[in-house]
């Protein structure tokens, strides 16, 4: 029977209590690939680039609404991108669930087309105003703003939802 490689990023869930009932603490076990990719792909993830274009990089871009409750943090560590480099992502919901902040690191090797970054509520309330590195930023549509396009970016992003 083959052996599943470890996870070599670290996937802090916060107080979501998942991944066998963690409470605050980095994933340590093995998690099948299939697993691997799906968490993968719910924080960090690249689309494009299928007909020789330029490829975007995603993040946060599929992380369920139940894990953005009030007062809930997620962040990742290392994760690898097809770009070459590791991403460290940091999301904290507000506890009275109005707000989010989030901190973005990239350590990149190829400059992506766009960075874009999903923002939403554990509500469904839209995004109303977001800040990236205390600057008024655009909101796109599904709740996605627009990074600065630099492989090393290090920026702090706010949001607050409408209500």
């Amino acid at each position: 029977m083959a052996r599943h490689r470890p996870y070599r990023a670290s996937v802090l869930l916060g107080t979501l209590g998942l991944m066998g009932g963690l409470k605050g603490a980095a994933t340590g076990a093995e998690i099948p690939s299939e697993q691997r990719q799906a968490i993968r792909r719910m924080f960090v993830s690249e689309s494009g680039g299928y007909d020789s274009s330029a490829q975007s990089l995603w993040l946060l871009q599929a992380i369920p609404r139940c894990w953005l409750r009030p007062g809930n943090r997620l962040a990742v560590r290392d994760m690898g991108t097809f770009f070459g480099g590791k991403v460290n992502l940091e999301v904290e919901m507000a506890r009275d669930g109005n707000s989010v902040v989030a901190w973005v690191r990239l350590g990149l090797q190829e400059t992506p087309r766009e960075i874009r970054l999903r923002l939403r509520s554990g509500d469904s309330r839209p995004l109303a105003a977001a800040t990236v590195n205390g600057q008024p930023v655009a909101i796109g549509a599904g709740d996605t703003l627009l990074l600065p396009l630099h492989p090393q970016a290090h920026c702090r992003i706010v949001g607050r939802f409408q209500g």
